[in-house]
């Protein structure tokens, strides 16, 4: 009964990793890449790839829960819960004279240290020429957006106005130093936005070819020329959507709790 409920421990402990990233409770400035990863962590590792949704995360919890890699199942996150056919444009009525379609990035904001909204406030004083929409929390003074003229700080946006927000953007913007998984980006995705990501390894594991990747210390880049560069396909688009579902999570979840109640 002991081995049952540590393995059910550790699948808990998968799941809150994908969804928050916060387990820690430690923000991280940069994650570890997996090619650094230890040897002795790597061997834990024993079952194929193909059969983990996210190998990054079987890292992170291996060496801060000192366990096996055969204990560990993560199911990931999905995007069905975004109801893509409900969308506000009124958003854009309401800012007319600052928010034109097509014309502006998004980032939805937080001061969280790992969401690095300096990352944005410092790539838009170097392009003044573009416009940078940023909806989320209240951010005041603490941030120094009021001091740039192409930012346009938008506070909380509803569900409805995010999707219309993601539909329209030039790009999704998501610099992030650490994430569990990143439900934002895939969010974008599923509205048909082009996305821009801090280049950290659980992203590319999750996103792949379907994103552009940045360093997320770097904002001296032109985000206009990365993306004209980097052209998406939309299979490397639909790759992405159609492997992560909330179906598949709880098939995965149903599967490991029926194997261990046996």
């Amino acid at each position: 009964m002991k081995k049952k409920i540590t393995v059910i421990g550790v699948i808990l402990i998968a799941i809150l990793l994908v969804g928050g990233g916060y387990l820690f409770h430690a923000h991280k400035a940069e994650e570890k890449p997996l090619e650094q990863t230890s040897k002795k962590t790597e061997k834990k590792l024993e079952k194929p790839d193909e059969d983990r949704v996210l190998k990054h995360a079987d890292f992170e919890i291996i060496d801060n829960y000192n366990t096996h890699g055969k204990e560990i199942v993560v199911a990931g996150n999905g995007w069905q819960h975004f109801d893509v056919n409900s969308i506000d444009e009124s958003i854009f009525d309401k800012y007319a004279s600052r928010i034109k379609r097509h014309k502006y990035y998004l980032y939805m904001a937080s001061l969280a240290p790992n969401k690095n909204l300096n990352w944005i406030l410092n790539n838009a004083k170097l392009h003044p020429e573009s416009t940078y929409v940023i909806a989320g929390e209240s951010l005041g003074d603490r941030s120094g957006i009021e001091k740039l003229g192409n930012v346009v700080a938008i506070g909380y946006a509803r569900d409805s106005e995010a999707r219309a927000l993601m539909k329209y953007c030039k790009a999704f913007l998501f610099p992030s130093t650490y994430e569990g998984f990143g439900i934002p980006p895939m969010e974008a995705l599923c509205m048909g936005a082009e996305i821009v990501l801090g280049d950290i390894p659980v992203l590319h594991e999750i996103y792949k070819n379907a994103a552009t990747y940045v360093n997320c210390h770097k904002p001296d880049v032109n985000i206009d020329e990365l993306l004209e560069k980097n052209k998406v396909s939309d299979e490397a688009v639909q790759n992405v959507l159609s492997s992560h579902s909330w179906d598949r999570s709880a098939h995965i979840i149903a599967g490991i709790m029926d194997k261990y109640a046996e």
